[in-house]
């Protein structure tokens, strides 16, 4: 038996792949039903050209994380090794989107917001420093960096998962071919065994039995020809 491949020292990665898949698609169409309610209302509520650009990217890409996690949880049920490496293929694909939307948002929300965030800061706080208020907007934007950087080396980390468990169905079909070509082989030779028929040509029972018999010539001769 192919061995089982491990994350987190013991929990086996098909099991990874479940959570993630269920987590993926939970959360990306979460989010993604949230981003296209907003894209809906930008004709009430419209925004720089920017920021909606930022936001149907945004709702596109987690729309897309939905669709291949519910085509990975199909793949991890029935142990379908295409459809798992399509899903690998496509988490990769996905985290260089998330990375390339995630920065061009972050860069759209520092330009254009991070002057409104230190006038938040001043409107909230009147006797504050305005040099507080721009350390406090500073340390707003590390806040928003680290969580994307966060939730990119654990997409990072669910595709190392996930090509883990695609390893492990090599391996597993590759036990089962083997066992496929011994068994047939170990079958195929002839077993030594007693003869297979009585009939005519066959052995005195003698040799069947394994009791020798002796010839006629080599008996004993009896007392009356003595």
């Amino acid at each position: 038996m192919a061995p089982t491949r491990t994350f987190c020292c013991c929990l086996p990665v098909r099991l990874g792949v479940f959570i993630l898949t269920i987590l993926n698609l939970v959360g990306g169409t979460l989010i993604a039903i949230v981003g296209w309610m907003q894209v809906s209302q930008l004709r009430k509520s419209p925004l720089s050209t920017e920021d909606e650009i930022a936001l149907v990217l945004h709702s596109a890409t987690f729309s897309v994380l939905a669709a291949i996690s519910l085509l990975g949880f199909i793949g991890a049920i029935i142990k379908q090794r295409s459809l798992v490496t399509t899903f690998s293929v496509m988490l990769l694909i996905f985290l260089c989107i998330s990375v390339g939307t995630g920065v061009y948002a972050m860069i759209s929300l520092f330009r254009n917001n991070a002057q409104g965030l230190v006038q938040a800061c001043l409107d909230a706080n009147p006797a504050a420093d305005q040099s507080v208020c721009q350390t406090t907007a500073k340390v707003t934007e590390g806040i928003i960096i680290a969580i994307y950087a966060i939730v990119w080396l654990l997409q990072l980390w669910g595709y190392v998962i996930v090509v883990n468990y695609c390893h492990q169905l090599d391996d597993e079909e590759e036990e089962l071919l083997r066992s496929n070509i011994v068994e047939p082989a170990s079958m195929s030779g002839k077993p030594t065994t007693t003869y297979d028929s009585f009939g005519p040509g066959a052995p005195p029972s003698g040799l069947r039995t394994g009791i020798s018999i002796p010839s006629p010539d080599m008996r004993r001769p009896s007392r009356s020809e003595v």
